[in-house]
């Protein structure tokens, strides 16, 4: 007998050989009373058994039910679930509209709580009724490639939680507005460009209390400033945090980036300078453990960072850096704590994994 497998069949099992060994315990007529830690467990198991018989009794009554329940969700989760875009992010699974005036008919899903638009070419706006799904708490815009603007009134979505627009290399700018949207926990695709009163800036997003991934696209004409990347600093709760460039001016290339305490990964794509760039903390102690460099012009790691930073790194992955000539003996010196570095397609490295493991140690 199983008692994990077939737990029907044990209760009555068990309820046999607890009431037998009782009637022994009585005919014998020994001193001691029956155990009174099985005493209760045979009065749990009793509860048990009547529970049982009930659900046997009325099993076909119980399917029924079942079943209604399960079809009233699956209707309840079609109301409230619109997967319009791809699930995979190949190219290959390619889909495209004729105009975005089929988006019109959304308002009318007013208990829409995620909409995936993902992947979906010649969307090239959202049209402004799309701010009226008020309980939309998951927008994913992921590489709609021709999508250019947002609305401008995105401040009403106010249940958004997450917001994806990676991949959205036409967008220029964020309207002003996505920081009053308070209960963002994942903002993806921030883009900074040139600067005008209607743009969000990173400054803005500081007021996000609970955002927890963060990831910021520079554009090519963006114009930079230290403190923009200072301003980091106040993002309270963020863990996660990806900075991709597009811009190319060097003189951008030192700018300081000032991390908050918590963030615990880091991921810097297509940095233009030839030298890690500076990062700061705001406390002595940073919680960053895991570092990921991808693309670029970076030639040498053992540049600024000689602080607590640097100290608590374990997991770092450096990838297409055609530049960048570095072994793994210098890593550790740099990164004392490294547990695990990933290397591939770097100057002396086609490809490259370690892990702490691999040593004994």
């Amino acid at each position: 007998m199983s008692i994990r497998t077939n737990p029907m069949k044990a209760v009555d099992v068990l309820l046999k050989r607890l009431r037998r060994t009782r009637s022994i315990f009585q005919e014998r007529g020994r001193n001691e009373p029956f155990d009174g830690k099985s005493e209760k467990l045979s009065q749990e198991l009793e509860k048990i058994n009547d529970l049982f018989l009930r659900v046997k009794r009325n099993e076909d009554e119980l399917l029924d039910t079942l079943t209604e329940v399960y079809g009233r969700l699956g209707k309840l989760d079609r109301k409230r679930i619109l997967q319009l875009g791809r699930w995979q992010d190949s190219t290959s699974h390619h889909i495209e509209v004729e105009n975005e005036e089929f988006l019109k008919e959304l308002r009318f899903l007013k208990g829409l709580k995620y909409l995936s638009l993902r992947g979906i070419s010649r969307i090239f706006k959202l049209p402004s009724s799309i701010v009226q799904l008020k309980n939309l708490e998951i927008l994913d815009l992921k590489a709609c490639h021709n999508l250019e603007t947002l609305p401008s009134d995105i401040s009403s979505m106010k249940s958004l939680t997450n917001l994806i627009l990676s991949q959205c290399n036409l967008l220029d700018a964020m309207p002003k507005g996505i920081e009053k949207l308070t209960q963002l926990k994942v903002l993806k695709g921030f883009v900074i460009n040139s600067f005008t009163k209607t743009h969000c800036r990173i400054l803005d997003l500081s007021r996000l209390n609970q955002l927890r991934r963060l990831s910021i696209h520079i554009k090519a004409e963006a114009a930079i400033k230290d403190i923009d990347f200072e301003n980091l600093k106040q993002f309270s709760a963020l863990e996660h945090l990806k900075i991709s460039w597009g811009v190319s001016d060097t003189s951008y290339s030192d700018i300081p980036i000032t991390l908050p305490s918590k963030l615990k990964k880091l991921h810097l794509e297509c940095f233009f300078g030839q030298k890690i760039p500076k990062l700061k903390v705001v406390e002595l102690f940073s919680a960053l453990h895991e570092l990921k460099i991808t693309g670029g012009k970076l030639q040498s790691m053992n540049h600024h960072n000689r602080n607590k930073m640097r100290k608590n790194v374990e997991i770092l992955h450096l990838k297409y850096l055609k530049d960048l000539k570095v072994d793994l003996r210098d890593l550790q010196k740099i990164f004392p704590r490294l547990k695990y570095v990933e290397m591939k397609g770097i100057s002396n490295h086609t490809y490259t994994e370690w892990s702490i493991d691999q040593t004994g140690r």
